[in-house]
C-alpha cells in the first residue's frame, strides 16, 4: 500500500481502502498534503466532503464525481479531469488548476479565491455565485453556456493584475467584458471595461 509520499504515492486502490476504513464514506477523510499517482482514476466513489488540502493530484480523473463541500485548498490539480464534476460549495482557494478540464462542472458557490486557472477549460461550467476574487484566469476558456451570473468577483481585480502582469490582465478583462456584454449584463461588463483600461494604462507605465 502506498503511503502518500512522493516516493510511494497513493493509488486508486489505496484511496478506496482508506474510504472503507473511514466507515465507507469520504466525508472528513483527511488526505491533506498527500501525493497521488499521476493520472489516478478516482471516478466512481462519492467524495463529498473529502479533504485534499495541498494534495498533489496531477492529471487526476474526477469526471462526474461528487466533490460537494470538498476541501481542495492549494491542491495541485494541473491538467485534472473534472468534466461534469459536482463541486458545489467546494473549497479551491489557491488551488493550481492550470489546464484543468472543468467543462460542464458545477462550481456553484465554490470558493476559487486566488486560484490559478491558466488555460483552464470552463466551457459550460456553472459558476453561479462562485467566489473568484483574485483568481488568475489567463487564457481560461469560457463559452456562451458558461454560467457567470451572480459570480462574486470581489473588487474585480484578478490575480494577473495583482502580480503586475498587466497585459495579460487586460486580455482577461476584455474577454470577461465581452461575455457579460453578450449576456446583456452591462453593469458588470462596465466593471471589466474599467479594469481593462486600468490594466492597459499600467502596462504603459
Amino acid at each position: 500500500m502506498g503511503d502518500g509520499t512522493k516516493d510511494n504515492p497513493y493509488t486508486r486502490e489505496d484511496v478506496l481502502k482508506l474510504i472503507k476504513e473511514h466507515g465507507g464514506i469520504a466525508e472528513g477523510l483527511n488526505l491533506s498534503g498527500k501525493t497521488f499517482e499521476t493520472g489516478i482514476d478516482l471516478r466512481g466513489p462519492d467524495l463529498t466532503g473529502v479533504i485534499f488540502k495541498a494534495a498533489y493530484l496531477w492529471d487526476a480523473h474526477f469526471e462526474r464525481v461528487n466533490l460537494t463541500e470538498s476541501h481542495l485548498e492549494k491542491a495541485f490539480l494541473s491538467r485534472a479531469h473534472l468534466e461534469e464534476a459536482n463541486l458545489i460549495d467546494a473549497h479551491l482557494e489557491g488551488a493550481d488548476l492550470m489546464d484543468a478540464h472543468l467543462k460542464g462542472a458545477n462550481l456553484s458557490r465554490a470558493h476559487l479565491e486566488k486560484a490559478y486557472l491558466w488555460d483552464a477549460h470552463l466551457e459550460g461550467a456553472n459558476l453561479w455565485r462562485a467566489h473568484l476574487e483574485g483568481a488568475d484566469l489567463v487564457n481560461a476558456e469560457f463559452s456562451p453556456e458558461t454560467r457567470l451570473e451572480e459570480t462574486d468577483w470581489g473588487n474585480f481585480i484578478l490575480g494577473e493584475e495583482k502580480t503586475d502582469s498587466f497585459s495579460l490582465a487586460a486580455d482577461t478583462y476584455r474577454r470577461l467584458k465581452q461575455w457579460y456584454t453578450n449576456a446583456g449584463m452591462s453593469d458588470i461588463a462596465d466593471k471589466f471595461s474599467f479594469r481593462e483600461m486600468e490594466a492597459k494604462r499600467k502596462a504603459q507605465n
